[in-house]
């Protein structure tokens, strides 16, 4: 229990603040230097702490406003208090900000050469990272430090970059680019090959912002006009591979765009000096080479209701409900729309189809892991050396001073967030200490990290996070940007324990996924198929033909690749099936047993009986596709149309909506009694709660998991043992996920030391709830987790499936 002690100190010194005299809003708002201020009278009783809470926000925020404030207040002193909050104001300018940066947060007297010899980043691009912002800093000021690409995207390759108007800087004859929504300068910039400063000097009115719609001059480069071969015949109208569209009375370019699965900014490249204002009759060009996927994406550059998107494209509403679950009736700045194209796209991307000869591509290609390099063969411990650990889990603890002490200690509450990581932490705990035992030198530091990014910029100003071998957390997606990035700047591995998202891999050059990759999937199913399901009949029904089209295409390839073209099926079966087939509807005293049967189908194929009864030992070959099914247009009908009443039927259900996997599973359920059906259910199904136990029981629902306990097991018998005499309670998941990711950590980072990120993929360790099997990413670098464990509900019980591997058991 003593291990849990220093939590519980912290929860209810916090508990103390609570009896503090209650404070009302202020009515009162000025302006100060063009931002709006409350104006609050201090009452007899209240403190800074009792009026930040009450405004909802820091107390040193209002430090901030009021320095003053930090030798104490009084009564009737006023207080200026920001109406926006610092959370909302750095969140909103996360968003915004078109390139990688994190926080520091100043103190008094700090300037831009001290931040750039801290960060090891040159002065000019921190400079240029915060405009009108002037040094000395003042205590509490927020500078963005920008890490990797951002700096190419503010200071450019050059180190004399112009960054005002410069009219004899050469620009590329008769081509401007018009700006797309979700562009920045940099991505502009990038695109062209030129730097965001000449980028700038060409186009003054940058200087008030980039707007959708903006023609922007782009700037020639050394050697070249900064256009690839392809772009430089598009604008010269040389390029083959066009439709011509004429415009038709009511058509926008939004309608055109989808019409033919293009982005608006590909119609203005092919159609130099087009505007919006289209005529009937006008003729434009329509590159071909841009097709390429069965949507396009519309990123809203505002808020925006999405009937007025589905209006704009001329796209039902429903369509866009279907194609983007997530989203509401309105959509914010930033959020990205699939759109699904039109009639001209769709009969294009089938003709291409059709040429084709090579699989499907995926997302990204992932390696196989190589065998290992001669300097990973070897691991051993180093127990000479003090590894620096940081521990970042989201504690909550500056909500614990609004509780009800006595209610909360009679009466159980499960959503109070300070407790709801609690029981990683404590597993994390006694992970360390099983490190300790081994002969590793620890030191832990654990820190409180949320959501809050005004929070988490406050935690990376500690002088010791540069020095860290390793960090795990934090847990949150802002906050872990925010210290992902502050980890690539001191080249420190930080790992992310529970995101599934990709993402993580794009942009933080040292993290670590420990949640598996939904593309390595794909990777298992061809032996999933082969081991558990030979000779299936197998169906692929995917929830849309839009969402993740090209990871799907890509698992269709390699299940197609690994299905026997044909298969034989007995002709007396065949035979016995056409009786049966004939005898439906008609009652036995009306049959006619000496009257011819007539033809069926089987599996799509038509089967004459009278053929099949000459040759009735014999057997017949049919044909053994992969039938693809898009559940959002034919729902069942496919299937019905194909399944075999002979063989055993897999359907792999493919889709991230829980209400698709629920209304399939119920439909074909009610076909169970004629066809035998498995189930295999992907990407998401783990994250899924509440599906119909009955339902998967009977169709043997297969799905692939993060994790799985064996409850059983002496392993997990003893962690729980343990984990109850150190805190009175059982381990959750969270528990046994804080034991199993920092055991593993710690124990690669003990036994590889420097060489901890070129070898991770070479440390083995029996774990209490999954494996993990790392292997690097080609494009990026990092580690992902590639193991997924396979569950099954089979006769009443869940059970862990082994791999294909001769001799593995199933588990219970």
């Amino acid at each position: 229990m003593k291990k849990f002690l220093p939590v519980f100190v912290l929860l209810f010194s916090s508990l103390l603040l609570s009896a503090q005299v209650r404070v009302f809003v202020s009515d009162s708002i000025n302006q100060r230097d063009g931002k709006k201020y409350y104006i609050h009278f201090v009452k007899q009783g209240q403190t800074v702490y009792s009026i930040a809470k009450a405004y909802n926000m820091s107390v040193e925020e209002i430090y901030y406003e009021n320095p003053e404030a930090k030798a104490g207040v009084n009564v009737d002193q006023v207080l200026w208090i920001p109406v926006v909050n610092k959370e909302t104001e750095l969140n909103r300018e996360v968003k915004k900000t078109g390139f990688p940066f994190f926080y520091h947060l100043a103190k008094d007297n700090q300037d831009y050469r001290w931040l750039a010899s801290l960060y090891h980043v040159p002065e000019s691009s921190i400079r240029q990272a915060n405009p009108g912002v002037s040094e000395p800093f003042r205590d509490g000021e927020y500078i963005k430090i920008p890490v990797l690409t951002g700096l190419e995207s503010i200071a450019g390759k050059g180190e004399n970059e112009e960054i005002s108007f410069n009219p004899e800087l050469k620009v590329i004859p008769g081509f401007r680019h018009v700006v797309n929504a979700g562009e920045t300068e940099y991505s502009i910039a990038k695109r062209y090959n030129v730097t965001v400063g000449r980028l700038r000097a060409v186009n003054p009115l940058l200087a008030n912002g980039l707007n959708i719609g903006d023609r922007l001059r782009i700037p020639e480069v050394a050697g070249g006009s900064g256009l690839t071969t392809e772009e430089q015949q598009e604008i010269a109208a040389q390029q083959p591979g066009f439709y011509k569209h004429k415009v038709k009375k009511r058509e926008t370019l939004y309608s055109i765009s989808r019409l033919y699965g293009v982005e608006i900014q590909d119609i203005y490249t092919a159609n130099p000096g087009l505007t919006p204002a289209l005529s009937i009759g006008q003729v434009i060009k329509i590159p071909k080479a841009q097709i390429k996927k069965p949507y396009i994406i519309y990123v809203a550059s505002k808020k925006i209701k999405l009937n007025k998107v589905a209006k704009m494209y001329k796209v039902p509403l429903s369509r866009l409900h279907s194609e983007n679950p997530s989203l509401g009736k309105r959509v914010y700045a930033g959020q990205r729309i699939r759109v699904p194209v039109g009639e001209m796209a769709l009969k294009y991307l089938k003709e291409k189809e059709k040429e084709e000869t090579t699989g499907g591509i995926t997302e990204k290609e992932y390696e196989k892991p190589p065998a290992l390099p001669t300097g990973c063969r070897k691991i051993k411990p180093h127990p000479q050396k003090v590894f620096k650990v940081a521990l970042m889990i989201p504690f909550f603890m500056e909500e614990t001073d609004s509780l009800d002490v006595g209610k909360f200690l009679l009466e159980k509450e499960d959503n109070f967030k300070p407790f709801r990581f609690i029981e990683f932490y404590e597993g994390a705990l006694m992970a360390v200490d099983s490190l300790k035992e081994m002969g590793m030198n620890i030191q832990l530091y654990v820190y409180d990290v949320d959501k809050n990014l005004t929070k988490t910029a406050r935690v990376l100003q500690n002088p010791v996070l540069k020095t860290m071998d390793l960090i795990i957390g934090p847990f949150y997606s802002y906050s872990f940007a925010q210290v992902a990035l502050f980890a690539a700047t001191f080249n420190i591995p930080i790992v992310n324990p529970l995101s599934y998202r990709e993402q993580i891999l794009e942009d933080y050059p040292t993290a670590i996924k420990v949640k598996p990759g939904k593309q390595f999937q794909a990777d298992e199913l061809p032996a999933l198929l082969k081991q558990y399901y030979p000779g299936y009949k197998v169906f692929l029904i995917a929830h849309t033909a839009y969402k993740d089209a090209d990871l799907v295409t890509n698992l269709a390839n390699k299940i197609s690749a690994g299905l026997q073209p044909t298969v034989k099926v007995s002709n007396n079966d065949l035979y016995n099936l056409a009786v049966a087939v004939s005898h439906r509807g008609v009652d036995d005293e009306d049959y006619d047993k000496n009257a011819p049967l007539p033809k069926i189908r089987y599996e799509g194929m038509e089967i004459y009986p009278d053929v099949i009864e000459a040759a009735i030992e014999d057997s017949t070959t049919v044909d053994n596709p992969l039938i693809r099914i898009n559940y959002a247009v034919d729902s069942l009908h496919p299937f019905l149309d194909n399944a075999s009443p002979l063989r055993k039927n897999l359907v792999i259900l493919y889709g991230e909506s829980k209400a698709f996997m629920m209304d399939a599973m119920n439909r074909l359920n009610e076909q169970r009694d004629t066809f035998n059906i498995q189930l295999v259910g992907m990407p998401d199904v783990e994250r899924f709660s509440n599906l119909d136990d009955r339902q998967s029981n009977n169709m043997n629902l297969t799905w692939f998991s993060s994790y799985y306990l064996d409850y059983n097991s002496p392993e997990t018998l003893d962690f729980v043992r343990a984990f109850r005499e150190n805190y009175a309670t059982d381990p959750d998941v969270y528990g046994f996920t804080g034991y199993d990711v920092t055991r593993y950590f710690l124990y690669a980072l003990y036994n590889l030391d420097n060489r901890f990120f070129d070898c991770l993929q070479a440390v083995p360790l029996n774990l209490l709830m999954t494996r993990y099997r790392f292997e690097k990413i080609k494009d990026t670098g990092n580690y992902e987790n590639s193991y997924w464990n396979l569950l099954r509900y089979q006769n009443l019980e869940l059970i862990k499936l082994p791999g294909p591997l001769p001799g593995n058991k199933q588990e219970k």
